[in-house]
């Protein structure tokens, strides 16, 4: 479990425009802050790992890819994540 001794923090993986997870930039904050929310309720810190919007495709949620990834880390710094690692893929 998250709380037990000897685990420092939390770590996920988010690809949150894979597979419908979100379906707008406006989902982006709520999918982060719920994420860090859990996290911090088990009293983590939150890192995510890796976190990315898909290379392959031109537009994403919309967009081109950074605007989704400036949502998301702009969601992440507000919420209170302790880190986020950008990944390309």
């Amino acid at each position: 479990a998250i709380s037990a001794r000897g685990i420092d923090y939390a770590d996920a993986h988010a690809y949150p425009a894979a597979y419908g997870r979100v379906r707008s930039l406006a989902e982006i904050d709520a999918w982060v802050e719920a994420r860090v929310r859990a996290a911090h309720a088990h009293g983590r810190p939150l890192v995510f790992g890796e976190v990315g919007f898909s290379a392959t495709r031109l537009r994403v949620l919309g967009e081109g890819r950074a605007r989704p990834l400036d949502r998301f880390l702009r969601a992440a710094r507000r919420s209170g994540a302790a880190g986020v690692l950008p990944w390309i893929y």
